[in-house]
């Protein structure tokens, strides 16, 4: 049995078929725009019903036989009976129920493109008048066949969007609007408005009425033999001639899609006006509206004020905008509008995009635009991890927006990382597949609070979908995190056959190019499982045939120091100490006390003995006793202050080196750093590689950073403590001061915190005497950065802040 959908036939007379006051009542529409149904017979069972039925005419409301089956039977006119009919369909009626039933589709084999097969749609909740005096109920029904799925949106009072995505054979109704003139946009999401109709309700005396407004004819006429034009046409329940609603030239529209994604409970309800007009009453957290077409090139305000507002004034936030032809917005309103009880206070606002779509740019995608709207969220990366897309979102930060994500329509798992993308914030799912997403355009919006508690306990922070047909938010699940361990690696070879590796962790390539005296930053690695470190030479593709290998099981939440050390070459170096990685597993990340330097030391210089570590410009005495080759030592919590080591044999009185280790002058209070033993004291004994020294990794990490040799066979040529950079903080230049014992040619470097140079300039000739140059560094974004003096082979390194 088919359900009854709306069918388009005229009911002109049916008293033989009134059975009692309680039977069904039905309206027949035609609507079937094929020339070759423009006139048919309606017949039920046996019963020529209308004769001669036209098309856009309607029958007025009837009684019709309830309870029991019949059939009814559409012929061509003038027909004598039932048989051999264009179409037929059996139905049985419910008593008490009012139906309304129309006609529409091809009956025609050729000639109509597409050719959707003739049908009766039925609506079985039809009115016969409005449910409230001083209303208009209004029925929609799509019955264009080829015409697009639409939106109707009201551009006058403003209504905004009243009927969302209907597609050809459905019904949306009934929409209960105050009598008054209107005026609607058909609007097809990809290709924008493409009719502007005059429904003036008021002028045609339509108050307490029930309507039905059907789309009716060819968008496209000539490919359907030149039949009747695209159309909206009303029905009345008197019935009669379908009243045509008259086009509007089409006047230009911009669109904007608002978003409310303040998290503060003052803000919880809002009112959304557009100029005088109550746009949104009560608009909710995390809700959206749909596409909002306005006059493009025309000003308009919109503001927002509390709930149940009686008129704009006075609004929480209001602005002014002018949209451009065609164009598409997404606003995002968020921030905080209490003076208190939240941290960080960002004053609420509204975020614009001036470049949105409802749709995705190709079918078969789904396009994410993804907007950082936590107030108390840092500066964000986005990783995908369920296909291993990798890195999708860098750097994003609160109130702005990352552009379009045009993404195959797969489920996917998405991490929420700190900017250095080694720190998990949270993870979740996102099921495009699942949902059904392609074609469409979305907004994800990073809404609520990571720390509610300094919130005044507000919701907590999720990830929340916009669809671009407005309604509520729809949260995207929150995945259990994977316990994780935080780890640094730290490249510490000195063979030359392993200057340049690559580290994989099972199949996945953890660092590419690592270089000797380098370092990563701490980064996520997963805890309570058993996996696999391979290292190879760089550039490869695999973890196959490694150099070598090892598997570890890291504790969760521990925090780990590797240090890659030792010989991977068979000969050419003496002592041949194999290649492995040395593990130290009470990690920091930081100082214990932020007023120290703690330093963790680590011997990694593989012909060196064992050593003493005796700290002689403040008397600090032996700081490390006999450390052997692989050993680590530490933390050391040092006082902030500038040091002196002297590396002595085990017994601590034959010296084998003294370096410079300027933590005060170098702004290292409250790190936490791994010094590490490097090179060879016999470089000829060890194929000419690097010389025996002591550096430093940072906890960012980047390329280590060498402490001054002071016992070097040559002289020390600039004296460190002598070194002054004013003034510091700086914006435009920076002086620095210095003395050299011996005349020499003088360089000066800048590397950020990651050790890349990021300039460089050169002093020339200086003299055996306190020097004074200036250094232009406006040309450097802001932040911290390490300045090198250099003068012969003596380096005297020091911390500088860039700022505006």
């Amino acid at each position: 049995m088919k359900n009854l959908v709306i069918l388009s036939i005229v009911f002109f007379s049916l008293a033989v078929y009134v059975k009692a006051d309680h039977g069904p009542r039905i309206q027949f529409i035609h609507n079937s725009a094929d020339a070759a149904a423009s006139v048919v017979d309606v017949w039920l069972d046996d019963n020529l019903l209308l004769d001669n039925f036209e098309f856009r005419t309607a029958s007025p409301f009837i009684d019709a036989p309830g309870g029991e089956e019949f059939t009814i039977s559409i012929k061509g006119p003038d027909s004598n009976s039932p048989d051999d009919p264009i179409w037929s369909e059996d139905y049985i009626l419910a008593s008490g129920e009012t139906y309304i039933l129309v006609a529409e589709g091809i009956v025609s084999p050729d000639g109509y493109d597409p050719a959707t097969p003739f049908d009766i749609a039925v609506y079985n909740m039809g009115r016969e008048e409005a449910n409230a005096s001083g209303d208009t109920d209004i029925l929609v029904h799509h019955g264009s066949t080829d015409a697009p799925t639409i939106d109707v949106v009201e551009i006058s009072v403003p209504y905004n969007t009243i009927v969302d995505d209907i597609s050809y054979g459905e019904f949306q109704g009934y929409i209960e609007i105050p009598t008054t003139n209107l005026v609607l946009n058909l609007f097809e999401p990809v290709n924008g408005t493409f009719a502007t109709y005059d429904a003036p309700l008021s002028d045609l005396g339509l108050d307490g009425e029930a309507i039905t407004i059907v789309a009716s004819g060819f968008l496209i006429p000539e490919n359907n033999s030149n039949g009747e034009a695209f159309g909206l046409w009303v029905a009345l329940a008197d019935g009669g001639e379908l009243l045509e609603l008259p086009v509007i030239p089409q006047a230009p529209y911009g669109w904007f899609q608002l978003i409310h994604n303040s998290a503060d409970a003052e803000a919880a309800i809002v009112d959304v006006w557009i100029d005088d007009a109550l746009a949104y009453d009560n608009l909710p957290f995390r809700f959206a509206t749909p596409m909002n077409g306005m006059p493009a090139g025309v000003e308009f305000t919109v503001s927002i004020a509390g709930p149940n507002s009686q008129n704009p004034d006075n609004p929480i936030w209001s602005n002014t905008y002018i949209l451009e032809e065609d164009s598409q917005h997404i606003m995002l309103a968020e921030g905080i509008v209490s003076s208190s009880g939240y941290d960080p206070l960002i004053p609420f606002d509204v975020a614009v995009y001036d470049m949105g779509r409802v749709y995705s740019n190709m079918p078969e995608n789904t396009d994410i635009l993804v907007h950082h709207g936590s107030t108390d969220a840092p500066t964000v990366d986005i990783y995908e991890v369920g296909v291993g897309a990798g890195l999708i979102v860098d750097n994003l930060m609160y109130g702005d927006y990352a552009g379009y994500l045009e993404l195959e329509t797969q489920d996917y798992v998405l991490e929420i990382r700190d900017e250095t993308g080694t720190s998990t914030l949270a993870t979740y799912g996102v099921p495009l597949e699942t949902f059904g997403l392609n074609g469409v355009a979305l907004t994800v919006v990073a809404s609520g609070f990571l720390d509610p508690t300094n919130n005044s306990n507000g919701p907590g922070f999720g990830l929340w979908v916009a669809l671009p047909s407005g309604g509520p938010l729809v949260e995207l699940p929150a995945q259990n995190t994977p316990e994780t361990a935080r780890v640094q690696v730290i490249h510490n070879s000195a063979d030359e056959a392993a200057e340049v590796v690559d580290v994989w962790l099972d199949d996945q390539l953890l660092i590419d190019d690592f270089e000797f005296r380098t370092a990563t930053p701490f980064i996520d690695a997963p805890a309570g499982e058993e996996f696999t470190i391979a290292i190879k030479g760089p550039e490869s593709v695999n973890p196959d045939n490694p150099i070598w290998s090892q598997k570890y099981t890291l504790a969760a939440d521990e925090k780990y120091i590797l240090v890659a050390n030792g010989i991977v070459s068979g000969t050419g170096y003496d002592p041949l100490e194999p290649f492995d990685i040395y593990v130290y597993d009470m990690a920091r990340e930081e100082s214990a006390n932020a007023q120290n330097t703690d330093v963790l030391v680590f011997h990694g210089s593989t012909d060196a003995s064992v050593v003493d570590i005796v700290e002689t410009g403040i008397g600090a005495g032996t700081l490390v006793d006999n450390i052997a080759y692989s050993d680590f030592r530490g933390y050391l919590e040092l006082p902030m202050d500038d040091y002196y080591l002297s590396i002595r044999d085990e017994s601590g009185t034959v010296e084998v080196a003294d370096f410079s280790a300027p933590l005060a002058s170098l702004g290292l209070q409250g790190e936490a750093l791994v010094v590490v033993a490097s090179g060879f004291l016999s470089p000829d004994n060890n194929n000419g590689g690097e010389a025996f020294g002591l550096w430093i990794a940072l906890p960012a990490g980047g390329s280590l950073i060498e402490l001054m040799n002071v016992t070097s066979v040559e002289e020390n040529l600039i004296e460190d403590r002598s070194v002054e950079i004013y003034p510091n903080p700086a914006s435009e230049l920076v002086n620095i001061n210095f003395r050299l014992t011996k005349d020499s040619e003088v360089n000066v470097f800048i590397y950020d915190l990651l050790g890349r140079l990021e300039k460089s300039a050169s002093f020339g000739a200086a003299q055996k005497a306190v020097n004074n140059r200036s250094l232009n560094i406006s040309d450097l974004e802001n932040g911290m950065y390490i300045l090198s003096i250099q003068a012969g082979n003596s380096v005297v390194n020091s911390k500088i802040q860039i700022s505006e």
